[in-house]
């Protein structure tokens, strides 16, 4: 009998041992997942491309200030800066940087904007003067200028644009056309 009871506590202490074990591994696992994920969505990549003279950082799904207000400037260069023959090339670029989902909508407004322009045969020049970063709104405000083929002036405005934008895996998607909300 006493080599039965011993077994048999042998067993319950083996399963005890067992079962501490898996619990220490869990626990582990559970902290190890939770140190990657906020590792991961507090991780900065530091971007410096060649142009570029500031520090431009992206963490999760969010980005530095000065991240945003470089994609500004690049975004009002390729939308607002054309004459008749590069419009098509700066807005098919612009074009690559939109959601999927508003793809459509906004490609059909762009060449409707370059057809306009090629047959009126004007160019334009937007002189950026301020950006705020709101959110997921970018206000821009600056000067437009829009000038005939002979050279003469045909607008000169104050305006406000409204750039609307998601950051997706650390890449910035346009989810909506640059907005005039000035006056014209």
């Amino acid at each position: 009998m006493d080599i039965f009871v011993s077994k048999h506590n042998n067993v319950l202490a083996e399963n005890r041992l067992l079962k501490f074990a898996i619990v220490v591994i869990g626990t582990v696992v559970l902290l190890n997942t939770y140190l990657l994920y906020s590792y991961l969505n507090t991780s900065r990549t530091v971007v410096v491309p060649p142009k570029i003279n500031s520090k431009l950082e992206i963490y999760g799904n969010k980005a530095s200030e000065a991240y945003y207000k470089e994609f500004t400037r690049y975004i009002m260069a390729l939308r607002l800066n054309y004459t008749p023959a590069t419009i098509r090339d700066q807005l098919g670029e612009l074009l690559t940087l939109f959601v999927p989902s508003v793809y459509g909508k906004a490609e059909e407004a762009f060449y409707d904007l370059a057809d306009k322009v090629e047959s009126a045969k004007v160019s334009s020049m937007f002189f950026l003067s301020k950006i705020e970063v709101q959110g997921n709104e970018i206000h821009v405000f600056g000067i437009r200028r829009v000038y005939s083929l002979t050279g003469e002036m045909v607008q000169d405005s104050q305006e406000e644009y409204t750039i609307r934008f998601r950051m997706d895996n650390g890449r910035f998607y346009l989810t909506d056309i640059p907005k005039l909300a000035g006056k014209k």
